[in-house]
């Protein structure tokens, strides 16, 4: 049997995730008032990294349909 390759595309956004992570984990400590700020920050970047690649943060592929409206004939005069 062959083996077909496929492109494995990545979903979502990692970079994204990983920063609002490490900026939750950081505000989470400063708000707990909390000396875990390593752990928390720590916590914050793998979970958003998590959910960056795993959530559904994707571009949206189908295009928006286009809502045409019909013009009136050219010499007729609306109100």
């Amino acid at each position: 049997m062959a083996r077909t390759h496929r492109k494995q595309s990545r979903h979502g956004r990692p970079v994204l995730g990983t920063i609002c992570g490490i900026l939750f984990g950081l505000f989470l400590s400063l708000t707990l008032n909390s000396v875990l700020y390593y752990v928390f920050t720590a916590a914050g970047l793998v979970l958003g990294l998590v959910l960056g690649l795993t959530g559904p943060f994707g571009r949206n592929r189908r295009r928006a349909p286009v809502v045409t409206v019909p013009q009136p004939p050219p010499g007729r005069v609306t109100s």
